[in-house]
């Protein structure tokens, strides 16, 4: 196990190198897996720190490592059955055109899938999906279209694999249909500015190592984010902390909303 002290070594040179700011995590846990990054790597600490200050690959190593790239389309298919007989319908009767947010969206499984359901409820609209995700280079595979394992697109129907990707050998590509519906950018969701005024926003399995004070300033934003009465979509296994406090409802497992007088309450 790393010291205390050089784990604050550590803190300082990922923030430096990476612009991740380890004080947002859980310590301990942190900690704990650091030290087995290191042992993996037969590196002390200022050893470590040394590298990825001179080795652009094993900085990228350690921020995927952080941030944890672990995704799929259609990511537990029974969360997805309800954002998409409860949520969007909503989000559509109200909004016509939905404004979506997919935060730490990894290599883009789940602002597709979210693209897919709104092609699929309400064609030919102008739909804004909207992915972010901190590692650039899981952005380039996600901007790309691929590549897709087999266990990436395990969980998409077959019609609908076939309406929307190409397979080439053993991958999967993204049509420039489904292409042309995510838009993707760098943003980190500890340090910068997030947008307002949308429908729904994803953050699925992202936080799972954040402190929880670092949770619920970060819930804080996203009902900020949300229009009233717009949705929350989280993991299967999280709970929203102090969900009722900052203003949210749990509507089923996983999905939460903002209250649709939610400006009026907070002005009162």
């Amino acid at each position: 196990m790393i010291s205390d002290s050089d784990f604050e070594v550590l803190k300082v040179k990922i923030n430096q190198i990476l612009g991740i700011d380890l004080g947002y995590y859980k310590p301990q846990q942190m900690q704990r897996r650091l030290s087995g990054h290191l042992t993996r790597l037969h590196l002390d600490a200022r050893e470590f720190c040394g590298l990825i200050g001179n080795d652009p690959e094993a900085a990228r190593e350690l921020r995927e490592f952080i941030t944890i790239n672990v995704s799929e389309f259609f990511r537990d298919p029974a969360q997805f059955d309800v954002l998409k007989s409860v949520a969007l319908p909503e989000i559509l009767e109200s909004s016509g055109q939905a404004k979506v947010w997919s935060a730490g969206c990894s290599h883009g499984g789940e602002p597709y899938s979210v693209a897919i359901l709104l092609n699929e409820l309400a064609p030919g609209k102008n739909h804004l999906v909207w992915a972010t995700d901190i590692d650039r280079q899981i952005l380039r595979r996600a901007q790309a279209g691929g590549p897709y394992a087999e266990t990436d697109v395990r969980a998409m129907e077959k019609r609908l694999l076939l309406k929307y990707f190409d397979k080439k050998g053993s991958e999967f590509w993204a049509k420039d249909e489904l292409l042309r519906m995510v838009k993707f950018k760098e943003l980190n969701l500890l340090s910068d500015r997030f947008s307002i005024g949308l429908d729904l926003i994803i953050c699925r399995n992202v936080v799972i190592y954040f402190s929880d004070d670092a949770k619920r300033a970060l819930n804080e934003r996203f009902f900020s984010s949300l229009k009233p009465g717009g949705f929350l979509f989280v993991g299967g296994t999280e709970a929203l902390l102090g969900a009722d406090d900052i203003g949210f409802t749990r509507v089923q497992s996983s999905l939460y909303q903002k209250a649709k007088q939610a400006a009026a309450m907070r002005a009162a």
